[in-house]
This record gives C-alpha cells, sequence and structure tokens, in this order.
C-alpha cells in the first residue's frame, strides 16, 4: 500500500513538524469532539496492539480517540478478525516516530508513518492513522468490484453450471406434454447491459394415451435447444437473461388401437425468444425459463380421414432446473 497522504507525510523533514501537526489536528477535531460511536451489530473485527510508553501513549486513551460503528474494535487474540494492526511509537534522537503496521488475512500488508515532537501529538496521529485506514478498508470491497469491473476482460468466464431440469411445453402433442432434461451453461463477463451466456439442454417429453374414436395415440419429443443470451439484468439476488433459442429434435408420434396402426417421425425444428431467471444459492443455480417458439414445419396426424391434432403456429415451454456451480 502505497498511500499519496503517507508518502508526503512520510517526507516532512523537521522544520515541518509543527505545520504537519496542526494539519494533523485539524483532521483530528471532528474525532476528539465526536462521541465514540458504539459498534453496530455485525459490525466486522479489527484487532489492535498498540507498543509504546505508557505513559507517552495509553491503549485506552487510542481507542477513545477511534470513531467507527461498523468496526469492532478487539484484543489482539481475537479469532476472524478481517484486519490486524500494531501501532508504535519509537523514540529518536530529533524526536518521535509514529507507525502503523495493518495486516490482512491473506497475508498481504502495509505500513504508516509519520513525525510528531510530543506524547500528546503522537496520540493525534496515531488515531488519525487508525480512523482513516479503517474508513479505506470499509470502502475497499467497493473499490475492489470497481476494479475488477474496469479491468478484467469483458470475454471472461464468469461461470459454469451443469444441471438437470423439468418443464412443460405444447405445441408437440394435443395436450400438455411434461419432460426432464440435463443442461450446461457457460456465462461471460460482460459489462453493462451485456452479460454474454450460452446454455444446451438435451431433454426427453412425452405425452401418452390420448384416446380417439378411431383409436389412441402417444407422442414423445427428442432432442436439444440451445439458448442464446446476449444481455442480462443482473442482481444482488438474481439474474434475469434476455434469450434467443434454437430448437432442434425429433418428433416421434404412434398411432393404436386402431384398424391399421402406424408410427411416424419427423424432424422437429423451431425458433423463437424467452427469458431465464438465475439464482445462485451458494454452490447451487436455480433457474426458471420461459420460452416462446415458432415451428419451422407444421404436421399434421390423423387417423384417416380425420385429422386429430395440427402442430399449431406458436408453442411456449416453462422449465424449472437446479444446476452446479463450478466457478
Amino acid at each position: 500500500m502505497r498511500d499519496s497522504w503517507y508518502v508526503r507525510l512520510a517526507r516532512f523533514g523537521s522544520s515541518g513538524v509543527w505545520r504537519s501537526l496542526a494539519r494533523l489536528a485539524a483532521l483530528m477535531l471532528c474525532c476528539v469532539l465526536a462521541p465514540r460511536a458504539s459498534a453496530q451489530p455485525g459490525a466486522r473485527t479489527v484487532t489492535l496492539r498498540l507498543d509504546a510508553d505508557s505513559d507517552c501513549v495509553a491503549i485506552g486513551e487510542l481507542r477513545s480517540r477511534i470513531a467507527a460503528p461498523t468496526w469492532h474494535v478487539a484484543e489482539v487474540s481475537a479469532s476472524r478478525a478481517e484486519l490486524a494492526l500494531v501501532a508504535s511509537v519509537l523514540r529518536q534522537p530529533d524526536g518521535l516516530l509514529v507507525r502503523l503496521q495493518v495486516q490482512w488475512p491473506d497475508g498481504r500488508d502495509a505500513e504508516r508513518s509519520v513525525a510528531a515532537q510530543s506524547c500528546e501529538a503522537s496520540l493525534d496521529a496515531l488515531a488519525l492513522l487508525v480512523q482513516m485506514t479503517l474508513d479505506a478498508a470499509e470502502r475497499a470491497p467497493e473499490q475492489a468490484a470497481r476494479d475488477v469491473e474496469e479491468h478484467e476482460p469483458w470475454h471472461r468466464v464468469s461461470d459454469i453450471v451443469v444441471g438437470a431440469s423439468f418443464g412443460l411445453g405444447t405445441g408437440t402433442a394435443p395436450l400438455l406434454q411434461p419432460g426432464f432434461g440435463v443442461f450446461a451453461g457457460l456465462g461471460l463477463r460482460g459489462f453493462g447491459w451485456l452479460r454474454p451466456r450460452l446454455q444446451i439442454e438435451l431433454a426427453h417429453a412425452w405425452s401418452n394415451g390420448h384416446a380417439l374414436s378411431a383409436g389412441r395415440a402417444d407422442f414423445a419429443l427428442d432432442g436439444g435447444q440451445v439458448l442464446l443470451c446476449p444481455i442480462a439484468w443482473r442482481h444482488l439476488l438474481f439474474a434475469a437473461h434476455g434469450c434467443g433459442a434454437i430448437e432442434l429434435a425429433r418428433l416421434h408420434a404412434r398411432g393404436y388401437d386402431t384398424f391399421e396402426p402406424r408410427s411416424q417421425t419427423r424432424v422437429w425444428a423451431s425458433a423463437g425468444a424467452g427469458l431465464l431467471v438465475r439464482v445462485p444459492v451458494w454452490k447451487l443455480d436455480l433457474q426458471v425459463g420461459c420460452v416462446l417458439l415458432h415451428p419451422l414445419s407444421r404436421d399434421q396426424f390423423s387417423f384417416a380421414p380425420d385429422v386429430f391434432f395440427a402442430v399449431p403456429a406458436w408453442r411456449w415451454q416453462l422449465k424449472f432446473g437446479v444446476g452446479v456451480r463450478f466457478l
């Protein structure tokens, strides 16, 4: 951590000590006069250790100068602390050196220091350094998210999902067809509303036992569907993707309990658009999708001479899926 303000303070010579102390005092005025706020429920934990002569700077006085309601300042032995601070006051021939060392749980560390001429000035300087460090750490997650958004390439893979689905559909049988499938999805980081996603599904749907005066019929649809989702609206709890859909499958119809039983198999193709809503829960990816499709061929099925089912101009699907995220 090489903050510009720290670099400037570290370079103060002895001739500028009193000017630096005046600036520190002005910045500390709000902290000194403001009442100490208690930590809010669910506050983040920071440990603070002081290495200094107790007759110069006391830990109790230092804690009383810190106003950070979103942080809980704990003892050095506290577990699960997000920051560890070590404050020290070192005596030097030309005065005192105030130093604050910062360490994160992942091993990163930093150091800030400033010169002071008295114990009271050292206390003010330490309180200011701690206060500014906690304020910066409080904003760090938001800043990290912005840095990721600005610097990572849009084509970086953001997630890979593999799972299973259950759905209902119309248009390939006289009544609703239930179905089961497996799917795999891949998303890119993108930017703004542009959040490219590709999802491929293989499924089997059926609708059996349609009884007519001339016989009975079963229908089955086996094949795949591809969702191309270029845009998305993202929220903290879910993401809604706008998708184009292409479907390629095999439609099988079987007539029986009739004078001349027959089976027919047709290539099924359709295209359309839909909406895919994803809710991440730990490592799971809960999905709800709806698609409106237009069949590219519209066959008719009959027990001659009566037509009992004709493929409509539009069909819809509603699907529920559960996947496992690998990124």
